[in-house]
């Protein structure tokens, strides 16, 4: 993988004044159409069916469950791998106790080879919020963070963003910074998902900005990459979180649904 060339950085802060889009709830007949992204909006905490998601997820990620210190965070996890294979399983017309996944070795998930589909996802979650995007062979990245001023530290810029992000961050208000930092640390996150690369090259050279487009490389198996183009793209609001998408191409047809 060569070093990530930096986002073109153009639309600016002005762009978070951009009228957003809503949440709504799925229709009956859910299709996704080629050219399409659908993004999934999940709560956390209030699952009623929690016994039946500890029964629909794979052994392997009961074990990462068992992983969390803490039974609220376990609880979490399987929640949001629970709706991820109901959502997948509406679109694929599986069974999600039958859904398979692969990684690539950064774990970025897939559908496995034998469902031969031509779907991609992401998912994020943060505390009692998940977000899931779904699309037909297009890439994406989805990224989720709740708001958290105390995490902001003078280290944690310098680390996190670009020189340029840096000294816009700087100049804001003290009750702008908050929002600012998480915005560009949701793209950043998103946009490295969608390249495949997980958190593997370092944030602060990468330059983000909402809604701007963007050149990517895609990694494809362990060392090859594809050189191609994508955008961020308007989420509905998430009061109190921070939220961004990362996409292959520049058109996708958006639709924001809750289960």
């Amino acid at each position: 993988m060569t070093t990530i060339e930096s986002i073109n950085c153009q639309a600016g802060i002005a762009s978070l004044a951009e009228t957003r889009p809503s949440w709504n709830f799925p229709p009956a007949n859910l299709k996704l159409e080629s050219g399409e992204v659908h993004i999934w909006l999940a709560q956390l905490d209030k699952v009623e069916n929690a016994v039946e998601f500890e029964q629909m997820i794979s052994e392997d990620e009961r074990v990462r469950a068992d992983r969390f210190r803490f039974d609220l965070h376990r609880k979490q996890f399987v929640a949001a791998r629970g709706f991820l294979r109901i959502i997948l399983g509406k679109y694929l017309q599986t069974n999600p106790r039958q859904l398979y996944f692969k990684y690539n070795k950064y774990g970025k998930p897939a559908m496995g080879e034998e469902y031969q589909s031509a779907i991609e996802f992401n998912l994020s979650h943060s505390d009692n919020l998940a977000l899931y995007a779904v699309a037909f062979n297009r890439e994406i990245g989805i990224d989720l963070e709740r708001l958290k001023p105390s995490w902001i530290e003078e280290a944690m810029v310098f680390q996190c963003l670009t020189p340029q992000e840096t000294a816009h961050f700087q100049s804001l208000p003290e009750n702008e910074r908050n929002l600012f930092f998480f915005d560009c640390w949701t793209r950043k996150e998103a946009y490295l998902k969608a390249c495949g690369n997980g958190l593997s090259l370092p944030v602060n050279q990468i330059e983000t900005s909402l809604s701007s487009e963007f050149s990517m490389s895609l990694l494809r198996g362990d060392s090859a990459s594809r050189p191609t183009f994508g955008s961020f793209q308007t989420l509905p609001s998430i009061p109190g979180y921070a939220a961004a998408l990362a996409v292959e191409g520049t058109d996708p047809q958006l639709k924001f649904w809750m289960p």
